[in-house]
């Protein structure tokens, strides 16, 4: 993929908005936002262990783990429980589920 502002080519949706949003000032959040159903899908194969997490990778989505129950229950969306826990949340989530299916194509953040 290639960033419309500066041409740079990007392998992955997620590297391409990680770029835009530190060098473009575009928002991370909106592209979570435009991708929620599977963000929520990624968020349910965590919580329901289909990825099994280390400790380390437990402690760092603690803080989002609310949030992210949430999300999934469907009694919230991204964007009312979005908050800098969350985003990293997804951030981790996102590399998880890459480490787990390294051939798996994503269309999302």
């Amino acid at each position: 993929m290639e960033c419309m502002y500066c041409n740079r080519m990007f392998s992955t949706k997620h590297s391409l908005a990680t770029h835009k949003s530190r060098y473009h000032n575009t928002d991370f959040r909106s592209e979570c936002e435009s991708n929620e159903s599977l963000i929520m899908l990624m968020m349910k194969a965590v919580l329901d262990g289909d990825i099994v997490l280390t400790t380390a990778e437990k402690e760092r989505l603690k803080p989002a783990r609310e949030s992210i129950r949430k999300i999934v229950d469907c009694e919230k969306s991204l964007s009312e429980v979005f908050d800098k826990n969350l985003e990293l949340a997804i951030k981790l989530i996102i590399k998880l589920v890459k480490q787990k299916f390294p051939t798996l194509i994503f269309d999302s953040p």
